[in-house]
């Protein structure tokens, strides 16, 4: 059986390859994978949906109030400065939703529905989340006020 070979030059490695006469020169197109080009779509798809909510506005007039005394900057109603939609703490001696005992803690954030941070330096991020030193109750596994949330404890460093 004769076998036949010839030189080609390979564009990819840049270098000439000795290949079976069977071979071509040059390759066919490069096949996209089909995974890549929905993702491609997805992605673009989630910027359009990201950026058309942005646009949105609120449908209700409101303004902005500061609260000397608890620290925090309130979100009202024009029709009813009452109606309280939005506060968030500021300042260095509060909690943004409520102190635990004695403890005025610094340096916090809590940011969510029914979020708690309990401790100095401690960020709670999401609805109904807690940071800090929440300790369980005598016989449990979990703090009393923490209903659907997840915990983070912050430990000292030795």
């Amino acid at each position: 059986m004769n076998k036949i070979y010839k030189v080609i030059f390979n564009r990819n490695k840049n270098r000439y390859e000795i290949v079976s006469e069977l071979a071509s020169s040059r390759g066919g197109k490069c096949k996209v994978k089909a995974g890549k080009q929905i993702a491609k779509l997805f992605m673009t798809g989630l910027l359009a949906t990201f950026l058309s909510s942005v646009a949105l506005a609120a449908d209700e007039e409101v303004k902005v109030k500061y609260d000397a005394a608890t620290g925090t900057i309130k979100i009202v109603k024009v029709s009813d400065e009452g109606a309280v939609l939005a506060s968030y703490a500021v300042g260095g001696e509060i909690s943004p939703i409520t102190s635990i005992g004695t403890k005025n803690p610094k340096g916090i954030i809590a940011i969510g529905d029914q979020s708690k941070a309990v401790e100095s330096n401690s960020i709670a991020i999401g609805a109904n989340a807690h940071a800090g030193d929440l300790t369980p109750k005598k016989g449990t596994n979990y703090p009393v006020d923490n209903s659907n949330g997840y915990i983070a404890q912050t430990v000292d460093k030795p």
